[in-house]
């Protein structure tokens, strides 16, 4: 069940009572073709009428968008959709037939929404949205609002580049291998990340938006339990609140001493244009930037935390936590190999008192599932980028060496 908190300025500012653009994060399932993360963006047209548009990221079919005007009447707007190319193409084809219609209905003082794209009488897709939250999110960044450096050495250079490079050989523009922990204490970040880039690679395309000047918009679910924002009810126990943020970023970034290297997260992959202009691949380093810039400082993001917090951002819904070390080998078996399954990413966490220097585990450190080998043992990515274990890990050393186990949701 997700507990909302309902600052003052949703009830000021509702699409229902305001005349401003109002946008959603999505996160959705279409009948045929699976899982979605997206965006809703409503745009007032005057005279009451609502310009919506839908852009949702999937697995398999990429990104596709459909844009329409309704009208909304108290908690629901409907809009007609015209059949153009992309979803709404998709779903009609090449025959004339029903009529696509977005339905989209407001709760929570419109804080949140349940979305739904029906094809005559049919139920195609649906979607649970909340509303983005960007108190850094409008016009071009601001310098002044980039996240201080750990370290007085590493000032700010610019990185040109793009949000996704597919690397030869990849199997999507987002990868494990695009990982790469710079001097930030942050491997939980980084691991998070690698994790969510193995197995959901269309969920960290979903959440960036490349503006084309330089800027990027990074979108998050916030869950607070793993954001390690307090809430408590007016009788003082705790509340789970879910909420969805949007922080616009530029292309500059803490550099080491030669000023050409990123200082904390690496760059991934990397192409020449036909114009002959060098493009970095900026994923990794767009997230932590972001979300250092909603901490408040690199250093602050350097001090620790759980992978699950990175792997949150993704999803609606809370990542899943076991203690290896308090379960049997066989029952981590498992846990892991439906993880697997499902395409859930996974992460594990190797405390001081296991680490194993000749096996590549580190202590106070986290590693993201890489897969199982032909044995059937368990892979681990080092978020380093290198330095990873020599070979797969018997579920019996993963109960002796981790004491934390991240399962992302679906």
């Amino acid at each position: 069940m997700r507990l909302l908190a309902l600052p003052l300025l949703l009830l000021l500012a509702a699409p229902g009572l305001a005349q401003e653009p109002v946008e959603y994060l999505l996160d959705g399932r279409d009948k045929k073709r699976g899982g979605f993360l997206g965006q809703l963006l409503l745009t007032p047209q005057g005279q009451g009428a609502w310009r919506a548009a839908q852009r949702a990221t999937f697995r398999e079919h990429g990104v596709e968008s459909i844009e329409g005007t309704g009208r909304r009447q108290g908690a629901e707007l409907r809009v007609e959709l015209p059949a153009t190319a992309g979803l709404s193409g998709a779903l009609t084809g090449a025959q004339p037939g029903p009529p696509l219609r977005l339905r989209a209905r407001f709760h929570y003082q419109d804080s949140t929404c349940r979305t739904q794209i029906q094809k005559g009488t049919e139920q195609v897709s649906q979607a649970y949205g909340h509303r983005v939250d960007s108190p850094q999110g409008t016009g071009f960044p601001d310098a002044a609002l980039r996240p201080a450096p750990d370290s007085a050495s590493h000032t700010y250079a610019a990185f040109k580049g793009v949000p996704f490079i597919k690397g030869e050989g990849d199997p999507h523009a987002v990868a494990i291998n695009d990982v790469g922990q710079g001097s930030l204490g942050d491997c939980y970040f980084m691991a998070g990340l690698a994790a969510v880039a193995r197995s959901q690679p269309e969920r960290i395309q979903a959440m960036v938006q490349d503006h084309g000047d330089g800027s990027f918009s990074v979108y998050m679910w916030a869950h607070n339990d793993q954001w390690g924002e307090e809430v408590e009810d007016p009788d003082g126990t705790y509340e789970y609140v879910l909420s969805a943020r949007r922080v616009r970023v530029d292309d500059h970034f803490p550099a080491g001493w030669n000023g050409a290297t990123p200082a904390y997260a690496k760059f991934g992959d990397q192409e020449t244009t036909p114009d002959g202009e060098r493009r970095v691949e900026l994923w990794p380093m767009l997230f932590e930037k972001a979300y250092a810039q909603l901490k408040g400082s690199y250093s602050i993001v350097g001090e620790g935390g759980f992978a699950s917090t990175p792997m949150s951002f993704f999803s609606s819904e809370q990542v899943e936590d076991h203690d290896p070390q308090e379960m049997t080998p066989e029952a981590v078996r498992a846990v892991m190999k439906a993880a697997e399954r499902d395409g859930r990413p996974m992460t594990l966490g190797v405390p001081s008192a296991t680490a194993n220097s000749a096996m590549n585990l580190y202590g106070n450190h986290y590693y993201a599932f890489w897969g199982f080998d032909a044995d059937g043992n368990v892979l681990v990515y080092n978020p380093w980028g290198s330095s990873h274990p020599p070979r797969g890990l018997t579920f019996e050393e993963v109960c002796k060496h981790f004491d934390s186990l991240h399962v992302g949701p679906k």
